[in-house]
Order: C-alpha cells, then structure tokens, then sequence
C-alpha cells in the first residue's frame, strides 16, 4: 500500500518498510518485527536507535502502571501493541532481575556505556525501568 503518490517519501521504500523495519531477515530464525513499529526506532533497515526505543518501553510501562491505578490509560494504537509484542518476543529476564532486550543486527546510534552487553546468544540491552 502506498499512501501517497508516486516518489513519495511516505510511499514503501524497497527494503524496508514506512516504520524502518527491514522487510526480510538476514538469517532464517531471526523473526521481525510486527508492523507497525513507532516511529524513529528503527530507520533504514539498517539502523537501531536504544535511546528512542527505552523512551517508549517507558511510556508503555507508565500506561499500564496508570490502567493498574484505576485510571483511564485510554486505547492501546496497533504500533504500542506491535511494540509490546515485540518487547516480550525478545525480552529475557536474568535471575538477578535484570531485564534484557536481545538486539537485532543493526547499527546502534547514539548508544551510552553501559547500555549494551553481550552474551554468547549476542548483544542485549539493559532495560532498566522494568527491574
């Protein structure tokens, strides 16, 4: 589908799609990404951004700590629930409650010390609003 038209920066680009999830995986276990996926954590099929993704672990975490309090977190948008299926597709939990996110292989944009660690299954970043 392509929403405008043609040569259209919100059209598909081959590749990847509008959200920046790559189309096809690199190897034959590594499952994508539900479409969609908020914007701007994924870029190019190429690209990985920690920073924005822990910005909206956290804003999904604070939604469903208000619907807990009784308040009214309102509709979840198919992006929040591609993204929370995809949180709990590759999210692990270490006995030392350490919450993990495994990575794709992508490049990693602006990334912390300290955010990423590696393991013999391959890089994982540290989530720490949910310990």
């Amino acid at each position: 589908m392509y929403p405008g038209p043609t040569g259209s920066p919100e059209n598909h680009w081959k590749g990847f799609c509008s959200d920046g999830v790559c189309q096809k995986s690199k190897s034959t276990d590594e499952v994508l990404p539900n479409w969609p996926q908020p914007s701007g954590i994924f870029t190019n099929s190429t690209h990985f951004h920690p920073l924005r993704f822990l910005s909206f672990v956290h804003k999904i975490y604070e939604k469903v700590l208000a619907n807990e309090n009784g308040e009214s977190g309102g509709a979840h948008s198919m992006e929040e629930e591609a993204f929370a299926h995809l949180l709990m597709q590759r999210a692990r939990t270490l006995p030392c409650r350490v919450v993990l996110f495994q990575l794709f292989d992508l490049v990693l944009v602006d990334v912390p010390d300290g955010l990423v660690v590696e393991q013999e299954e391959g890089k994982f970043l540290c989530i720490d609003c949910l310990q």
